[in-house]
Order: C-alpha cells, then sequence, then structure tokens
C-alpha cells in the first residue's frame, strides 16, 4: 500500500492554509498545491538518484538531504513532475508525509477536507 495525499478539488476554496502549514513545517514556499507526491511502489526518483539522497521506507519516499547534490536527476525522472517545483538552492525539497508527526500538516490544516491521505494499491 501506498499512502497518498488525495485532492477533491470539488471542495477546495484556494485558501492557502495547506500551503501555509507546509511553508511552517518546511520553511520553503508550497510543496505540493496540486501535485503532491505519489510516493510511487517502484520510485523513479530513488532509482536514478546517485548519492542515495532518495528512499523509499514503509511505503513513503524520503529526502536525506544531507546527501542530496542538487543534480536534479529526480527531477527527470519523476513521470509526475512533482519534483519540479521543489528545486532550491542546490538541493530538492520534497513532501514526506510529515513523517514524524502523523498527519500531514496540509490534510489537518483544510478547513474543507478537501485534503485527505489515502492508501493506494500501487502507483
Amino acid at each position: 500500500m501506498q499512502k497518498v495525499i488525495g485532492i477533491n478539488s470539488s471542495l477546495c476554496i484556494d485558501c492557502g492554509s495547506c500551503e501555509s502549514a507546509c511553508y511552517s513545517r518546511f520553511y520553503e514556499k508550497r510543496l505540493h498545491r496540486n501535485y503532491p507526491c505519489k510516493h510511487c511502489s517502484s520510485p523513479p526518483c530513488v532509482i536514478v538518484c546517485p548519492t542515495g539522497a532518495l528512499r523509499k521506507q514503509n511505503g513513503v519516499v524520503y529526502l536525506h538531504k544531507f546527501l542530496c547534490v542538487g543534480c536534479k536527476s529526480c527531477v527527470f525522472a519523476c513521470p509526475f513532475g512533482v519534483l519540479e517545483d521543489f528545486v532550491n538552492k542546490g538541493s530538492i525539497q520534497k513532501c514526506d508525509l510529515c513523517k514524524d508527526e502523523g498527519m500531514p500538516k496540509c490534510v489537518e490544516s483544510c478547513p474543507t477536507s478537501a485534503l485527505f491521505l489515502k492508501n493506494e494499491e500501487k502507483i
């Protein structure tokens, strides 16, 4: 099972609460407004990373930032283009589903429940 953030666009009121919650955690602008990481079952970004900075553990793709050299191989390998906006200051930034905090902050902060955490069989 892959954990992913689902978006019901008909409920989204474009309030920016999810972006603010994400910003407060990562101190970066907008991690996943419309395209959250899919945490693929066989993630191409992890496969092409030459330093092992991206790793998959317990169904979630994590970034070990201290290993990232900013080569952008993962950006080009991602079939969903979700890493495209994350390149910043020589390294990437990516959604890790708030791994140490239970529920992702963006999901918690959504006033209309447009964002939700779900399990997918295979992506």
